[in-house]
């Protein structure tokens, strides 16, 4: 495809048909599961601050890994 005298406009139409069937197939299957009730309201089982604490321990224990392999 590189080696045509205008490949610009040939990966032009490739980028814009994959980005029209992206979006389209996108959309249908954001409004299908909309409407089909598997998109629920979600129940939190940890606080906000746990989650925080979480990922601050695993970045703790992560850099603690890191320093120790030095």
């Amino acid at each position: 495809m590189l080696l045509l005298p205008r490949p610009v406009r040939l990966m032009v139409g490739y980028l814009l048909g994959a980005w029209m069937i992206s979006l389209t197939l996108g959309l249908i299957i954001v409004f299908t599961l909309n409407h089909s009730g598997a998109v629920s309201t979600t129940q939190h089982t940890f606080s906000p601050a746990a989650d925080i604490a979480l990922g601050v321990l695993a970045l703790v224990c992560r850099v603690g890994s890191a320093l120790r392999r030095l």
